[in-house]
């Protein structure tokens, strides 16, 4: 690991998840900021390391060259759940070696740490939501009940860090409005999921035999998992009753079992390199119903050309209005939609990429993040 780069910006990079590996949608987005962070400033991250062992023991882990400092703190259930002493210690000692100028607080409860952190040293605080997390909380309670008994805890430290942040940054247009309500609009900032228009676009793309219908999603995470449940019980018996050829892949990794639960699909575990999977799909499918943010699944799988459909929170964050290959239909109706796209749509159409990577390139969102970071910065200077 080389040193920080020769800008003077100092930031401190808090993580409240295991940046060193791609789990989700959410390490992913934090892997991308740091990577951009560390060409333009000197970075110092503290992050909580999960175990590594378990269903992640697949999934390696790496931090992007440049960073100035990495500290690693295990991550413990409750810590990650409630508070963490261990977390606020580590960050508190790296502060005061390295006088940061700036503190970005990145997912959920890295906001309470930030600040904290914020009023200790007196530097400005950034805090990027990702989703409004109490709401994501509330969505989760119904098949998790300790969900449903930390939401008011996560609704505090989210108001406490969203009203003491000197700039929030947010994924959707509809989290950018709730925040809205406890804060000024000129000190949030939308930074929408991105993706890497280099690696996710129609090139090379082409449906594979027999038609495969993908489910990208990490598993273990419980609205990915009802997914699957709805996949076996609503979708899988009538389209292979109509389209027997057709193959179900599910990609991402998961829980010990879940692949015994379907024997008519196939539990492909994690996939490193995505793009190639998805450009070889006949079509894929978002059938999620519960959970927050943007599905940025859905926009690398039309990136690539690939016709999805999806119920309306399989679709949400995505200005859908301006999408031509996605098929946002209700759950009683997902089925036939399938059948239908199927037996007469296209495997592969470029239509939407332009307006994708115009409003959801990786770089156009980087680009946004790190003017952000260095105009907080240089208030302090």
């Amino acid at each position: 690991m080389r040193e920080g780069s020769q800008s003077t910006t100092k930031v401190l990079f808090l993580a409240h998840i295991d940046v060193s590996r791609p789990f989700n949608g959410t390490s992913t987005r934090s892997r991308q900021f740091l990577r951009a962070l560390a060409a333009q400033a000197e970075v110092h991250v503290v992050y909580m390391d999960s175990p590594r062992g378990g269903v992640g023991a697949a999934i390696g882990g790496d931090l992007p060259d440049g960073l100035a400092s990495v500290t690693a703190v295990p991550q413990s259930g409750f810590g990650y759940a409630v508070f963490d002493r261990s977390f606020l210690t580590a960050a508190s000692a790296v502060m005061q070696e390295t006088g940061c100028d700036v503190i970005l607080a990145d997912f959920e409860k890295a906001g309470l740490y930030g600040a904290i952190l914020a009023r200790r040293f007196r530097r400005p605080l950034i805090y990027s939501t990702h989703d409004v997390e109490y709401a994501r909380y509330l969505a989760l309670a119904r098949r998790d009940w300790r969900r449903g008994v930390l939401a008011p805890y996560v609704y505090l430290a989210e108001r406490v860090a969203v009203s003491l942040a000197d700039h929030v940054t947010c994924i959707t247009p509809t989290d950018l409005a709730s925040f809205g309500r406890w804060i000024p609009s000129d000190r949030l900032t939308l930074l929408p999921g991105g993706f890497d228009s280099a690696e996710f676009n129609p090139d090379h793309a082409g449906a594979a035999v027999p038609p495969t219908i993908l489910f990208v999603g990490n598993l273990t995470y419980p609205p990915n998992r009802e997914a699957v449940e709805v996949i076996s019980q609503r979708i899988i018996g009538p389209v292979l009753e109509q389209v027997p050829q057709a193959h179900f892949r599910m990609i991402g990794v998961y829980p010990p079992g879940l692949d015994k639960t379907e024997p008519r699909a196939e539990f492909a575990g994690f996939v490193p390199d995505l793009a190639p999977v998805l450009k070889a799909a006949r079509l894929v499918i978002v059938p999620v119903l519960r959970g927050a943010g943007m599905r940025i699944k859905t926009v690398e799988a039309l990136a690539c050309g690939k016709q999805v459909v999806a119920t309306v929170k399989g679709a949400e964050g995505i200005d859908a209005a301006r999408a031509t290959r996605l098929r946002i239909v209700p759950l009683d109706d997902f089925a036939d939609a399938v059948i239908d796209e199927l037996r007469h749509g296209t495997a592969d159409e470029p239509a939407d990429f332009a307006w994708l990577t115009e409003t959801y390139a990786t770089e156009h969102v980087l680009r946004r993040l790190t003017g952000l970071v260095e105009s907080v910065a240089r208030r302090r200077k």
